[in-house]
């Protein structure tokens, strides 16, 4: 069998087995080959040692017959060739030695390997058992290796299979995980996503837009970072360039890493994720892959930015207590604060706010305090949206519903909800929320939220968010998220209006006390000045110290500053029923015109003692709807006013004017006039223009004699007949113009009948021949009311108490009564009472003269039984006057006034 014919391998695919003869004679080869051919194997000749080492390479033998003396290289040195060699280290070597019987030899031979050495010449027999022996071993070891091979191929199958079901196993596990699982290389290439992965990028590549996912990592990510390519499918645009840098940091260093990035498609919308990276290291610590994985944390990041948005914004609310509406500073304002609280909140709550307040001023705050009405509303947007969008009319349908309803406005999805809405036949409707839907959706919004701002069950205005980004929603937690916020806000805005209401309300009340505290000097000064006067002269008229050219003066001081304190009594009585809200009006109609004339006429002495010139002008003398006595005291307080300002020698002009429906008097004056920081106080109670200067600054001006009441009465009585009241002055040495305007009404038929019974008695009354009862405890005052109504003729009967009086009626029937209110054993109600029971004189004329000087009081007197009520300082004429009408209306005889006493009348209507 030549080489060129021989199998490439040994015999584990054979029954026969490979044998190699090696020889330099060709006759011991065919020698060799010919006691060989028994065993039925193949022998492979080789003629040298080096011919043996190539076949050896090629063909793998079972035993090998070598002869030890050979040229060029003996067998020995092939035997260790032969071993040297992995392949042929274990091949079983017999030396055939023909010659060489040096135990030398021997031992090199079996030190070369050798499992056997034969000595020529051999027996053949014996030569072919060996190497049968080495055949059956050969065939042994082929079975063995075959077995071995076969059980290796059959593991890697297995263990392929194995890996290919581990695998599949992994990719369906990570498939069913609701987290976004991945794999990459050493380099951060991406090699495996899971189907989670696949759907969002396969959501985002089918979303319509101007630009592709891998537009955008063009732009915000540099090309070079591995897997960016990758992650801009599935990531918000916004966040490639913190991947970017997060990734390509970790995966040079070799470390875990996480980040905070939002996942998603345009389509979808985009959610937070922790996004997290783990190196996987081989036994040398060398990173070989990456496992990552992305879990949805949308919740937990928009919680956990809401509550820190609510703590952030009540922090910032807190601050609007501490603005000072009077004194705006740029950096705390109620605006800026409100503005940064809508800012913070855009991220979470969508893209723009709108903030309406009802009842407040944002633009500077002052109305926190005064109440004002807002004149724009609060608009903020976020980064790249114009805020003028927001202006349109369309959007003060939503805020106008909610504010009037108090309901919050909620369109989650305006397209959705469109939709619905055409679906069931209502596109067309008229419905104010169908309306509001369609303007929605005009103005390109995509989801809307309008919530009331309620503080104490009142609703103060409206907030509103909305998303104008494509395929944008809000959900139902940015409605509680939104309604939460708008609860603090509401608060802050009441607490703020409180506080700045508390302010002013703490700055008028420590006005008040120091105006009090002039008050109460003035009101001393005031008290003392006349009483000095009287005190004076009537200690001079008891120690009858006064000649009788001084008696008339005294006697006349003493009366006019008796009046003047009566006059302020009186102006101190109608503030408190200003105050209390009691003062009352009797109206009818009234010639404003005779009003003005008499009041004028009246005043006339008192200018022309200061020598001041007193003009009159009437243009329109028609007809007002008011109280003829209280109109009186308004033109009164004006003039006085006007006189006590003037100097010697000036002018004080009054001017009636008017057209068709209103009346207009007009009194000016050249006085000293009024600042123009003061001019909006003139007509407050208790407020005096104070002189100049910081020292006087509590004082008022040296000439301005009173309480400063009377401007404040005015304007009130003016108010209460449905008129105005106004100052002018052009500043101090320039005259001040006080004017007030009334109305007008047509003139009824009885009108002048009843203004004549309006005015003041002008007569002096003669009572010759009438019996009068007088009950009064005061032992003055008694003796004060028997001498006036004997001085006009009366027959006059005293009582102390009511019990006396109710004995005189029996003992001396006198023809009218005349009672006190505040009687020590019984009230002036409960005789009047017990008069009224009587059978006899339950009819006699009865005049209530009391101290209880209000109409309040004068009424419930009418009610308890008397006729009339005079109220106390008497005036002398007017008690007259009341007793004759009293005992005419009752058909008695009485004899007429004697005469006509001008300055009475002026006495009795002062």
């Amino acid at each position: 069998m030549t080489p060129s014919t021989l199998p490439p391998s040994g015999c584990e695919d054979s029954p026969v087995c490979n044998i190699l003869i090696v020889d330099d004679e060709a006759s011991n080869l065919l020698a060799l080959e010919a006691i060989l051919e028994p065993l039925g194997q193949r022998v492979v000749r080789a003629g040298s040692g080096v011919e043996a080492l190539r076949h050896a390479l090629k063909t793998e033998f079972c035993v090998v017959l070598l002869d030890v003396q050979m040229p060029e290289m003996d067998g020995i040195e092939t035997a260790e060739l032969l071993r040297k060699r992995p392949k042929t280290r274990d091949l079983p070597v017999i030396f055939l030695a023909a010659i060489s019987k040096d135990e030398s030899y021997v031992a090199r031979g079996y030190e070369a390997g050798a499992v056997d050495y034969l000595f020529k010449p051999f027996d053949p027999d014996a030569l072919r058992t060996k190497v049968a022996t080495f055949v059956e071993l050969g065939k042994k070891n082929a079975r063995i290796r075959a077995q071995h091979e076969a059980l290796r191929v059959g593991s890697e199958r297995a263990l392929a299979d194995f890996k290919e079901w581990s695998e599949r196993r992994y990719q369906d596990l990570a498939d069913s995980m609701p987290q976004v699982v991945w794999t990459a290389d050493a380099t951060g290439n991406i090699t495996y996503h899971n189907e989670r992965w696949a759907d969002l990028a396969r959501a985002s590549a089918t979303s319509e837009g101007p630009a592709s996912p891998r537009d955008a990592v063009a732009q915000k990510a540099p090309p070079s970072v591995p897997g960016a390519a990758e992650f801009a499918a599935i990531a918000h645009p916004a966040d490639l360039v913190s991947f970017a840098s997060g990734w390509s940091s970790a995966v040079k260093v070799g470390v875990a890493w996480e980040a905070e990035l939002r996942l998603g498609a345009p389509s979808r919308g985009y959610r937070f994720h922790l996004v997290r990276a783990v190196p996987r290291h081989d036994d040398q610590g060398n990173v070989v892959a990456w496992v990552g994985t992305a879990t949805d944390i949308d919740a937990r990041v928009r919680a956990d930015r809401a509550l820190q948005m609510l703590a952030d914004a009540s922090q910032r609310l807190n601050q609007l207590l501490g603005a000072d509406p009077t004194k705006p500073d740029a950096s705390v304002t109620p605006t800026r604060d409100l503005e940064l609280v809508l800012a913070s909140a855009l991220p979470i709550l969508g893209d723009a706010a709108l903030l309406d307040v009802q009842g407040t001023d944002l633009a500077n705050g002052e109305a926190f305090a005064n109440g004002g009405i807002a004149s724009e509303r609060l608009r903020v947007a976020a980064d790249g949206i114009d805020a003028a969008r927001l202006a349109d009319p369309r959007f003060d349908l939503g805020p106008a519903t909610v504010g009037y309803s108090g309901r919050a406005e909620v369109f989650l999805d305006v397209e959705e909800e469109a939709r619905a809405l055409a679906a069931r036949g209502e596109a067309k409707s008229s419905g104010r929320g169908a309306e509001h839907l369609r303007f929605l959706a005009e103005l390109g919004v995509r989801a809307y939220i309008c919530v009331p701002l309620v503080s104490r069950d009142r609703t103060i205005g409206t907030l509103t968010f909305v998303k104008l980004s494509d395929k944008d929603r809000f959900e139902e937690a940015d409605v509680e998220l939104a309604g939460d916020l708008a609860r603090r806000i509401a608060v802050a805005i009441d607490n703020a209006r409180l506080h700045a209401m508390t302010e002013k309300r703490r700055e008028d009340l420590e006005l008040a006390n120091k105006s009090k505290d002039v008050f109460l000097a003035t009101l001393s000064h005031e008290l003392r000045t006349p009483l000095n006067a009287i005190v004076g002269w009537t200690d001079m008229l008891k120690k009858g110290s006064l000649a009788a050219d001084e008696l008339g003066r005294a006697i006349e001081t003493i009366d006019r500053n008796a009046h003047a304190l009566s006059g302020l009594v009186a102006d101190l009585l109608d503030v408190s029923r200003i105050v209390t809200g009691t003062l009352k009006l009797e109206s009818k109609y009234v010639s404003l015109g005779a009003i003005v004339e008499a009041a004028v006429m009246a005043a006339r002495p008192q200018c022309a003692k200061k020598e001041i010139d007193l003009e009159l002008e009437i243009e329109q003398a028609g007809g007002v709807l008011g109280d003829p006595e209280r109109l009186r005291q308004v033109i009164t307080n004006l003039l006085s006013n006007a006189i006590k300002f003037t100097p010697r020698g000036g002018t004080v002009s009054v001017r009636l004017t008017g057209d068709d429906e209103r009346v207009r008097l007009t009194v000016s004056d050249t006085g000293d006039g009024i600042a123009a920081e003061f001019l909006p106080h003139v007509f407050e109670r208790f407020r005096q223009e104070p002189t100049e200067g910081a020292a006087s600054a509590r004082q008022p001006r040296a000439n301005q004699a009173g309480l400063g009441l009377g401007l404040a009465i005015v304007k009130h009585l003016v108010e209460q007949h449905g008129g105005t009241a106004t100052a002018a002055s052009e500043g101090h040495g320039k005259g001040a113009s006080f004017s007030i305007e009334l109305p007008l009404v047509a003139e009824p038929s009885t009108g002048r009948d009843e203004e004549a019974a309006s005015l003041p008695p002008t007569g002096e009354p003669d009572l010759s021949g009438v019996h009068v009862l007088i009950v009064e405890d005061d032992p003055d005052g008694n003796e004060l009311v028997c001498a006036i109504l004997e001085r006009y003729g009366a027959r006059v009967t005293s009582a102390m108490t009511a019990a006396a009086a109710l004995d005189a009626l029996d003992g001396a029937r006198p023809q009218i009564l005349v009672s006190d209110i505040g009687l020590p054993d019984m009230d002036g109600m409960e005789l009047i009472k017990n008069v009224r029971a009587r059978k006899d004189d339950g009819a006699i004329p009865a005049v209530a003269l009391t101290a209880y000087a209000s109409r309040q009081d004068a009424m419930k007197a009418i009610a308890a039984g008397f006729d009339a009520h005079v109220a106390k300082p008497v005036q002398p004429a007017m008690l007259g006057s009341v007793v004759v009408r009293l005992l005419a209306r009752g058909g008695a005889t009485l004899g007429e006034p004697s005469s006509r006493d001008g300055e009475a009348s002026s006495s009795s209507a002062a």
